[in-house]
């Protein structure tokens, strides 16, 4: 009888044994198995300044060179999606990083979602910086950014005369067609020089009434100032022949 039990007990262990030893092979097969079918984290990034940009340029799906004023935000967001709720974030290079609004410092989890980012430079120059999102098994998606920051860009302008001849037969009017340099990041210009002989003018608006004392040749000159307080190439024709 001792005997017969002693089997049964015996058995009994080794079929708990087998079954516990199976279950953990099948699983290691089905971690082996998300490991192998993982595709990593799934993002989407969207520029959120396009307007803003001087030298966009997508090198491919992961890396960026754009221009930026100094004191301005480069702006985008990510739409972020993975089999699990959540991922690592991290961030490093040069400049600040703001997360959906708030200061990032080196690294965290993120979940799933639009999240907006918000980069500042702290110098001009060649900036680079780089995000990555890690999921659990190690799969990795990163996006670099080389972003050429700079202080400030002149006005650039044309201008053509015209005749008006109203008050007088050698009544013209010089027309500009004149841009900020860094218009799109709130740059403007303040007015302009017009400089006709030795009679010069400062005056904002881009077309200019001017009578000629007689026709003969003149030297005519125009630049710009910008919000910057820094003036344009002066764009000269010497002589321009003024007739009726």
């Amino acid at each position: 009888m001792f005997l017969i039990n002693h089997f049964i007990v015996m058995k009994t262990i080794l079929i708990v044994t087998a079954v516990l030893y199976f279950s953990l092979i099948s699983c290691d097969k089905r971690k082996d198995l998300f490991w192998e079918t993982n595709n990593g984290p799934v993002t989407a990034l969207t520029l959120e300044n396009v307007h803003s940009s001087y030298s966009h340029t997508k090198i491919n799906d992961s890396t960026y060179i754009d221009t930026l004023k100094l004191g301005s935000y480069y702006r985008f967001k990510i739409d972020l999606s993975d089999e699990n709720a959540s991922m690592d974030f991290s961030f490093v290079g040069d400049g600040q990083l703001y997360k959906n609004g708030s200061l990032f410092n080196g690294a965290s989890s993120i979940e799933n979602g639009v999240h907006s980012f918000e980069w500042l430079p702290d110098t001009t120059g060649s900036q680079t910086f780089k995000i990555a999102f890690t999921d659990v098994y190690g799969a990795r998606k990163s996006y670099q950014f080389t972003i050429n920051v700079f202080i400030n860009r002149v006005p650039t302008l044309s201008w053509i005369l015209e005749s008006v001849g109203n008050l007088s037969p050698l009544e013209k009017r010089i027309v500009l067609n004149a841009h900020d340099g860094d218009e799109v990041y709130g740059g403007q210009i303040l007015y302009y020089e017009y400089v006709i002989n030795s009679d010069t003018t400062l005056y904002p608006g881009s077309t200019f009434y001017y009578v000629f004392p007689e026709q003969g040749s003149y030297l005519i000159s125009v630049r710009a100032i910008d919000s910057n307080l820094e003036w344009s190439d002066a764009v000269t024709i010497d002589p321009y022949l003024i007739v009726p």
